[in-house]
């Protein structure tokens, strides 16, 4: 159960144990009660931050990101047939909507463009007041920007994932036509 992460310890580590139970073995318990969410297939924090330990290497920088088919899903909701609109995000955090409005570009040719507005939050002032479940994520991230030589700021983490998703969706669709031509920030 360890090895599947099927046993729950709470966001800080030190709950009570608890198993996990997913969609289909609740529904082969007999519990018939289902989410009512459109969006149930699209992604957990935990698909976010899967995401996001690909593009930063297995560091944890991040804590709770919004998996990218998420937003992806409710940009096509709110957007549907316009593919050259303008997404504005004004708590943009680590950049998840700027990397789906180029993903959603990428599968359909569209243009859409993005504006992502973050305070410049400084993480070392972030460091001083965090709880101890904030404090390691806070300390990855600081730790991540001195290896990029940046400065200790929430926007440098977003802006180095809009560069480092934008050149993952490039690799990732070589074969397709018009990829050269895709803004990627």
């Amino acid at each position: 159960m360890f090895d599947d992460d099927r046993i729950a310890f709470g966001t800080n580590g030190k709950s009570a144990p608890k198993k996990k139970l997913f969609l289909l073995e609740r529904l082969e318990k007999g519990d018939t009660k289902t989410p009512s969410s459109i969006l149930l297939d699209a992604g957990t924090t935990k698909d976010g931050s899967n995401e996001l330990n690909i593009l930063f290497e297995r560091k944890k920088v991040f804590s709770y990101p919004k998996p990218v088919d998420y937003l992806s899903r409710l940009i096509q909701y709110g957007i549907y047939s316009e593919k050259n609109q303008i997404i504005l995000d004004f708590f943009s955090g680590s950049g998840t909507t700027a990397h789906s409005v180029m993903s959603l570009n990428a599968l359909d040719g569209g243009g859409r463009k993005f504006i992502a507005i973050q305070l410049s939050e400084n993480l070392d002032e972030s460091l001083l007041k965090a709880s101890d479940d904030a404090k390691s994520i806070i300390k990855n991230s600081i730790g991540f920007l001195d290896s990029i030589k940046k400065k200790h700021l929430l926007t440098e983490i977003g802006k180095e994932r809009i560069r480092r998703a934008g050149k993952k969706i490039v690799e990732d669709n070589q074969d397709k036509a018009g990829i050269d031509k895709l803004d990627i920030g």
